[in-house]
């Protein structure tokens, strides 16, 4: 039996603001946080969101976080379309749902 499944990148994108939300809120630094909050609001706002995070130095901290949610997305829909994951591919993903992200 020949089964396909494919999840493309428009797929993803109604995740892309909920993941820059969240991280938003994630920030320890309530003043830095509600700072974000405010950015991602109306139109532009992942133009202003890229250019507070390069202003204030914490564009690695988001790149993690963007890295390991979209992970976590992967993850749920192979899982959700019974695709097995093998392997270095695994333990790589199943390693990363550990990971720690600090902010300033």
């Amino acid at each position: 039996m020949n089964r396909t499944a494919t999840l493309s990148p428009t797929d993803l994108e109604g995740y892309k603001f909920a993941i820059m939300q969240r991280f938003c809120y994630r920030v320890e630094d309530e003043e830095l946080s509600d700072r974000l909050l405010n950015r991602i609001r109306g139109r532009g706002a992942f133009r202003r969101f890229k250019n507070t995070i390069h202003q204030v130095g914490i564009e690695q901290d988001w790149v993690a976080y963007r890295r390991q949610a979209f992970r976590e997305i992967a993850i749920e829909w192979l899982e959700s379309h019974q695709i097995p994951l093998y392997g270095r591919r695994r333990r790589r993903l199943e390693n990363s749902k550990n990971a720690v992200y600090r902010w300033r």
